[in-house]
Parts: structure tokens; C-alpha cells; sequence
């Protein structure tokens, strides 16, 4: 036996970095896996508000992208259109069309829209699901608002003549 270690490698020979590589790849899934999890599951170890917080304002980005497909619809039809679908394409569905229809928001719930074509109420039910309220069309009519920051089981209501109840951080 020579007394030369096996692990020894000479200047003149090739070293390999794929351990290196495989090592990186690793801890970057790890990285990119624990950052969604903390964006997209609430955990029992952390905090809920952050959690919540970023999700009522998901919720207002999917809302305010509604909104917009609507105004835009209105501005070429010069009408609302009578489903929500109708006024966005299929290939522009936050969450893609595979998140389904009906259309959803960041919570996860169908979103509720109504119109007859002159007026329209597009309605998120919030973290619970469950309405606030029989009458949207009252909120409408008295034009009511109100801002539900840091309630996140409470109703996104929005219309034709503008937010009723939304959370509006100062």
C-alpha cells in the first residue's frame, strides 16, 4: 500500500462541483418552500395578523382586478355584463382558469356578483363565507361605506358607484 490518501486530488485533475451544486439547489427549494408557507398558509407558531393582513389585501388586488374588467366592459358595451365571467377573459383569471369558476377570491369562496346590465354589486363574503347582510343592493342605494381593516371575516363590497365596504389602511 502507498501512503497516498484516496481523496487526494493533484493540481492537474478535474474537481467536480456537482456536490456543490446539488447542495445549492437544496437549500434554495427550502428557502423558496418556507417563504411560501409563510405567505400562503396560516401557521400556529406565527403570528395570524401578518397572515391575515396579507391576505385582505390579496383580496383587494383580485377585487380591484374585477372591478377594472367591469369598468372596462362598461366602457366598450356601454353595459354591465350579467355574468362576472363575461367580462374577463379566460386567460386573465387570477389564479388561472384552473383556480376555477365560478371566479374566487383570495379566500377561496366564490365571489357573489349582480347586475342587470344598468348597475352591478360584486360582493367577497370574507374569511368565514358567510354574508353580512340580506340587502346589498341597500349599500348601494345609500351609498354607504365603511372600512374593515383588521376584519377579515367581514364583506368586500364594491358597485357600480364605487367601494362600500373595503379595507382602507391610512
Amino acid at each position: 500500500m502507498s501512503g497516498i490518501d484516496p481523496g487526494f486530488t493533484s493540481p492537474g485533475e478535474q474537481r467536480t462541483y456537482w456536490p456543490f451544486v446539488r447542495l445549492l439547489l437544496v437549500v434554495i427549494l427550502v428557502v423558496l418552500g418556507g417563504r411560501w408557507l409563510y405567505y400562503n398558509v396560516p401557521l400556529p407558531f406565527v403570528d395570524p395578523e401578518p397572515f391575515l393582513t396579507r391576505r385582505q389585501v390579496q383580496n383587494d388586488r383580485v377585487l380591484d382586478f374585477y372591478l377594472d374588467a367591469l369598468r372596462d366592459h362598461h366602457r366598450v358595451t356601454e353595459r354591465y355584463p350579467h355574468s362576472l365571467i363575461d367580462a374577463v377573459r379566460p386567460t386573465r383569471v387570477p389564479g388561472g382558469i384552473a383556480g376555477g369558476i365560478p371566479l374566487r377570491d383570495a379566500w377561496g369562496h366564490p365571489l357573489r356578483y349582480f347586475s342587470d346590465g344598468e348597475i352591478f354589486l360584486l360582493v367577497s363574503v370574507g374569511r368565514d363565507g358567510e354574508p353580512e347582510t340580506d340587502d346589498y343592493h341597500l349599500l348601494r342605494a345609500e351609498r354607504v361605506r365603511r372600512d374593515v381593516c383588521g376584519l377579515p371575516d367581514a364583506d368586500i363590497v364594491a358597485s357600480d358607484r364605487g367601494w362600500h365596504w373595503r379595507c382602507e389602511p391610512e
